[in-house]
């Protein structure tokens, strides 16, 4: 928490307003009543951030620090939401690695330092399946009721939040069986249906019309988004595939290492697909920032793969090597003299 704290304040002025940002702070500007014009007019998409940004800039001013400062509080409360993420899936060294990866992945750093909601979704994503994680295995009301909240949050902070939605809601249906239709289950993704519903009405009601700037992909899209919120390179996503592939036998020997090599992988890889095969039917909409969603899934599953990679010196050679690997991305970013 403390590496992040400093990586996403390091310099945190010194960009200018692009922008995107610029519309958060018009939006935030707007009195009450036009923050609800924004919600359910204009611009429904990210309308809870507008609205949190609103009250933070009443109390911190808005500067371009204070302004981005909501972010980077949101990215330093990622890092225990993946921690206990990474935990809970694969063990504490899991958990920890998960958390050392996210303090030092770029992509997620450079959303830490913007002011639109993209720090604030990756936390309430990674809220969500936390919550989902806790109620797949031990269910309680707290749980289901964490999980729902989190989870309409998400999609009022960015629509895409819908992706790690319907992967949840894959894996009940693919591990669960017939006790994915049971009153828990059902309560639970028919009450997040209804707390998003309003605002997905608004904006299929818009249609496409705030995305025609998005260039349609190609097909290299896909593997350069995957890079990307991997670490920023081919090279990481390639190190986090070889570690699932080592750690497969040892995944089909154990149920609860298959649910959160499966969990993870789906969120991972899925919302990424799923983009791609709507902006090619539909409207294009595949821009790798809407992809952070999926950003603590990678780490995640980075984690969770290498602490299960035999023997025990490899494992520990490529969380070294992630880690490395990280230096010259942040060197880069901040541009850091060698």
């Amino acid at each position: 928490m403390a590496l992040v704290a400093a990586l996403s304040t390091l310099r945190l002025g010194e960009r200018l307003f692009v922008l995107d940002e610029n519309v958060s702070l018009d939006h935030a500007h707007e009195s009450w009543g036009g923050v609800w014009r924004v919600a359910t007019r204009l611009d429904p998409n990210m309308s809870l951030y507008y609205a949190g940004l609103k009250i933070w800039t009443g109390i911190f001013g808005d500067s371009v620090v204070a302004a981005r400062s909501l972010s980077v509080v949101a990215a330093v409360l990622c890092v225990p939401a993946v921690y206990w993420l990474g935990m809970r899936l694969f063990g504490t060294p899991a958990g920890l690695l998960a958390s050392g990866l996210i303090a030092t992945n770029v992509f997620f750093l450079e959303y830490a330092q913007v002011a639109r909601s993209y720090a604030l979704l990756t936390l309430l994503v990674t809220l969500s399946s936390c919550c989902f994680v806790a109620e797949f295995q031990r269910p309680t009301v707290s749980s289901r009721a964490g999980y729902v909240l989190f989870s309409a949050l998400a999609f009022h902070a960015h629509a895409f939040a819908i992706w790690v939605i319907l992967v949840q809601l894959l894996i009940v249906a693919l591990f669960k069986g017939r006790e994915a239709l049971n009153r828990e289950w059902l309560t639970a993704f028919g009450l997040i249906a209804l707390l998003i519903a309003p605002m997905a009405f608004v904006m299929l009601r818009a249609g496409g019309s705030g995305l025609y700037w998005i260039e349609e992909p190609d097909l290299g899209s896909i593997p350069a988004t995957y890079a990307q919120l991997a670490g920023n390179s081919f090279l990481h996503l390639a190190i986090v595939l070889a570690a699932c592939a080592l750690a497969l036998p040892r995944a089909a020997r154990s149920r609860p290492l298959a649910f959160g090599l499966s969990f993870t992988a789906s969120w991972a890889f899925l919302p990424t697909l799923a983009t791609f095969a709507v902006s090619e039917l539909v409207q294009p909409t595949l821009v790798a920032k809407y992809l952070i969603i999926s950003l603590p899934a990678f780490v995640s599953l980075a984690a969770g793969a290498i602490v299960n990679v035999r023997p025990a010196r490899a494992a520990v050679a490529a969380a070294c090597l992630l880690i490395a690997l990280s230096l010259p991305q942040l060197q880069t970013y901040y541009n850091w003299p060698l």
